[in-house]
């Protein structure tokens, strides 16, 4: 037995702590009262899954993408409702421009007027908001789509 790095003579012991998780897949009613006695018979027939407990970096990363994926959402909401605006009032562009370029965001706010204060005023707005998530890109192979959460 070691001691202490201190000098002192109380012995340390190191631990294995193992977390585990009830199986997803158990829906039964008997599963349902969760004593220690299920907990150990479940231990010895190799129901109990260990789980993982994420570190910082892991966490961090997990926020990120959550973060870009509710970014995305409102990105997509904000292009949907200038869209709708657009559809309900405004022109057309004259020519073959794809949606959501660079050249199309430039052509909706130098080509597009309203006779209505208002409805400049909403389509300002909803430029606005299209053009806060514009920084997003459209595609990134560095971050995972989906986090698999314990």
């Amino acid at each position: 037995m070691e001691s202490c790095a201190g000098g002192s003579n109380i012995p340390f012991l190191i631990h294995s702590i193992l977390v585990i998780r009830w199986p997803v897949e158990s829906k039964s009613p008997a599963s349902v009262c969760r004593t220690d006695t299920k907990l150990a018979q479940g231990h010895r027939a190799g129901e109990l899954t260990p789980a993982w407990i994420p570190d910082a970096a892991h966490k961090t990363m997990r926020d990120l993408v959550r973060a870009r994926l509710a970014a995305k959402k409102d990105q997509s909401r904000a292009r949907h409702r200038l869209s709708k605006l657009l559809l309900r009032y405004g022109p057309r562009p004259t020519a073959v421009i794809k949606l959501w370029t660079a050249a199309y965001l430039v052509w909706v706010k130098r080509s597009v007027r309203f006779d209505q204060p208002a409805q400049g005023s909403t389509l300002a707005n909803r430029i606005s908001a299209e053009s806060v998530f514009s920084i997003i890109p459209a595609s990134s192979h560095s971050l995972p789509t989906k986090v698999h959460m314990l």
